[in-house]
């Protein structure tokens, strides 16, 4: 999805870019959670 980031307009894209760095926080932290 963010290799793609740009092709996403509107406030679907600005959120996206706005809160990428929580995004891959939680994907981070689900990986741990399971392990």
């Amino acid at each position: 999805l963010y290799d793609h980031i740009d092709e996403i307009k509107g406030k679907r894209g600005d959120n996206l870019r706005k809160f990428k760095d929580k995004a891959i926080l939680s994907k981070q932290l689900v990986k741990c959670l399971c392990h």
